[in-house]
């Protein structure tokens, strides 16, 4: 009996360790972004588990909805959940309104490694951030973005939607690759490049995010002409081995080419070294203007909390709650598409 207990014992702090494992392994490994757009636009970068690693405020309304710690951690539907209720809660959603007219949208986009997940996450978020609007009353319309226009381009491009998208937003970060480039990453390298650019501007307020990308061309020209080197330089030297030319002439051919790929990756680090130094600049501007957009993001909260409370409780308490709820249905019903 002692040795089978001591067995069980044994199979438990394995599992644990296992499955402890595991879902540390999951903690760092990036699955994706979800993007909501409202009138604040915020993107969250989530892990395996769901749990949101990084955070990318894209205008400045976005950033007066506090702190981006007050996030990082939370289930990505949880982190959009949130979102909306703070909008609601600073007015950028009016929970006054009452349907005239369409209005209080918020667009969901999933871009993920793992395509049969995409649909499902999307559906959990947008029935979240619906479920929100009803409980409280509000008419308001969560739904997946209409990727109809991209998803075309993808086809063009023979690739997946996925990839296009991350492709976009890629190129939306001035990634140093040309779009040729990457064209030929994997979808997983597309998501690290992403997550890498996003994590080097994340100190940067969303103010100066046009300063920083305007920056970025002027950078960049120090690489015009240079983007196709690399694959013109090993296009040459698999040619070499059959050229038919003496092994003196081939050793100067490449002496070269290794010149040209010395100058290349010497262009390549000057401009690492420019952007450091311009992302430097730009994040100690950085700190007074995310302070102040948190202040008046708290401010607009407080100027409207009781306008929010007040319509929240009066619905909560109201005899007509389950009218309002099915009105908000029908009107939602009618805005779909």
């Amino acid at each position: 009996m002692k040795n089978f207990l001591v067995i069980i014992l044994i199979a438990v702090l394995i599992g644990g360790g296992v499955w402890g494992y595991i879902y540390y392994s999951n903690e760092n490994v990036t699955a994706g972004t979800v993007s909501v757009d409202i009138n604040p636009s915020v993107e969250f970068v989530y892990n395996q588990n769901n749990r949101v690693t990084q955070v990318n405020f894209n205008n400045e309304d976005a950033e007066s909805l506090g702190l981006k710690s007050d996030f990082v951690g939370l289930d990505v539907t949880d982190a959009c959940n949130l979102v909306v209720e703070l909008s609601a809660k600073a007015n950028f959603i009016d929970v006054t309104y009452e349907g005239s007219t369409l209005s209080n949208q918020v667009r969901i986009n999933v871009r993920a490694l793992n395509n049969a997940n995409i649909e499902g996450l999307r559906n959990r978020i947008v029935n979240r951030l619906n479920l929100y609007f009803d409980e409280n009353g509000i008419y308001g319309l969560a739904k997946a973005e209409d990727l109809t226009t991209l998803t075309a381009e993808a086809e063009a491009l023979d690739i997946t939607l996925n990839k296009y998208q991350l492709i976009i937003r890629a190129e939306s970060l001035k990634v140093v690759q040309t779009r040729a480039q990457l064209l030929e990453m994997t979808e997983e390298q597309l998501l690290e490049l992403v997550k890498d650019y996003s994590d080097k501007y994340s100190k940067i307020s969303a103010s100066l995010i046009s300063t920083l990308l305007t920056g970025i061309e002027t950078i960049k020209t120090g690489l015009a002409g240079l983007a196709t080197l690399p694959a013109t330089i090993a296009t040459l030297r698999e040619q070499l081995a059959a050229s038919g030319l003496s092994q003196t002439e081939i050793d100067a051919i490449n002496d070269s080419l290794d010149t040209a790929q010395m100058q290349y990756d010497n262009a390549i680090l000057q401009f690492e070294e420019d952007l450091d130094e311009l992302i430097e600049d730009l994040e100690e501007q950085s700190e007074t203007l995310i302070e102040d957009a948190i202040e008046a993001g708290q401010a607009l909260i407080e100027d409207n909390s009781t306008q929010f409370e007040q319509h929240k409780n009066a619905f909560r308490n109201g005899n007509n709650k389950q009218e309002r709820i099915d009105a908000i249905h029908q009107w939602r019903t009618d805005n779909e598409d």
